[in-house]
């Protein structure tokens, strides 16, 4: 599917994606063409000449795959590693914000928290990517390999988003997704993250 020079004319470009997110199959293609905001600096002597009174909206690659991803599901997490939030998303609108801080991308060796003879190494990071929430712990504190996590709802193998006391406001855990404790209770008394819950990791 293609859908060229609309977008940016659209006041609310979301239904439209939602719309198309229903009609392509998957595995299948979808080419969208729109102004590129972030190249107008390169015409060098008529920065401007890209804007018009017609284009409503304007878009950069992030931005554009930022409402593609909401448009794709309309219930998911989104984990933005740029500006460190923690976006619920349902039925294509993003509902709640949370601070939050992902992998340091630092290298650790540290001793293994439930066995004293073992030592955990690796590199702190948190992917990027699709996943889904295939696992969860409900109540209370929980000891894992490198420290106790808050309820915890994991979606790459250890990685899980999880509550935490300290949530700096940039990136400075194992690769886990720390929320505050008493976000994670909230998500858990209204059911907001339920098992099989889409969570979309990005830069």
């Amino acid at each position: 599917m293609i859908l060229s020079a609309l977008l940016e004319h659209l006041l609310d470009p979301l239904p439209t994606l939602q719309d198309v997110a229903h009609v392509v199959v998957e595995g299948g293609l979808l080419f969208v063409e729109v102004p590129d905001v972030e190249g107008f600096a390169s015409c060098a002597r008529a920065p401007f000449q890209e804007f018009s009174i017609e284009h409503i909206n304007y878009f950069s690659r992030l931005s554009l795959a930022g409402i593609a991803g909401r448009a794709g599901s309309g219930s998911l997490i989104e984990i933005d590693k740029d500006r460190q939030v923690l976006m619920l998303v349902h039925g294509g609108r993003v509902q709640w914000v949370f601070n939050t801080s992902t992998g340091s991308g630092q290298y650790y060796l540290e001793r293994n928290q439930k066995d004293g003879t073992k030592w955990e190494s690796g590199r702190a990071v948190t992917p990027s990517g699709k996943f889904k929430i295939y696992r969860q712990k409900p109540e209370g504190w929980w000891e894992g390999d490198l420290g106790k996590i808050y309820r915890p709802k994991y979606f790459n193998g250890g990685i899980a988003v999880h509550g935490m006391t300290s949530i700096p406001n940039h990136p400075a855990s194992h690769g886990c997704v720390r929320l505050s404790t008493m976000a994670m209770d909230m998500i858990w008394d209204q059911n907001l993250i339920p098992l099989h819950t889409t969570v979309w990791v990005h830069d």
